[in-house]
């Protein structure tokens, strides 16, 4: 009991001090003021690619086809693409719609040459219906995927099932890099 009696006498003498430091003060306390002075920047920095100030940007589109679909590509069926001899590719997207008859996607894939080395990425498809024995899918990735100077990325489209055809319409996205 006497421990909380000598608790309570410090609080209390805690409280006092309290008041009598604020009474100094005029009662109540102030805050600092505000600054007077804000810079705005009106021009915005320009900036750069410090890691290579020559990158390009980069699209082309891809025609791919199973068998013969007849009209499904456009114009001729283009199933690689060639990468400049002074630049490297980098590719960041990959989008297509595919279709195809009597048999289910077996795989949209990327042949790429990195250090004279060929490497197969397959690229996620996700199927989106059918309709009239037509069979449907999409293709949306982000990538990160290289190709040497002077080399081709080839694109494939596979399909399963008997005597099946279809054909594969995309485009890949990225930016071309002086070595």
């Amino acid at each position: 009991m006497k421990q909380i009696g000598k608790f309570l006498m410090i609080v209390l003498a805690l409280m006092v001090l309290g008041l009598a430091l604020a009474s100094l003060s005029g009662g109540h306390l102030q805050a600092a003021p505000p600054p007077t002075q804000v810079t705005v920047l009106n021009n915005p920095l320009l900036t750069r690619d410090v890691d290579n100030p020559a990158r390009q940007p980069f699209q082309q589109g891809f025609c791919v086809q199973v068998n013969d679909v007849g009209s499904g590509c456009p114009n001729t069926p283009t199933d690689s693409l060639a990468v400049p001899a002074n630049s490297r590719l980098v590719i960041e997207y990959v989008s297509a719609d595919c279709s195809g008859t009597n048999g289910v996607i077996h795989a949209v894939t990327l042949e790429t040459v990195v250090d004279g080395l060929p490497a197969f990425h397959q690229v996620v498809n996700v199927p989106v219906g059918s309709a009239n024995g037509f069979n449907f899918w999409a293709v949306g990735q982000p990538t990160q995927l290289y190709a040497d100077p002077g080399s081709s990325v080839t694109i494939g489209f596979a399909l399963t099932g008997t005597n099946p055809t279809g054909v594969c319409r995309g485009t890949i996205s990225g930016h071309l890099i002086t070595p």
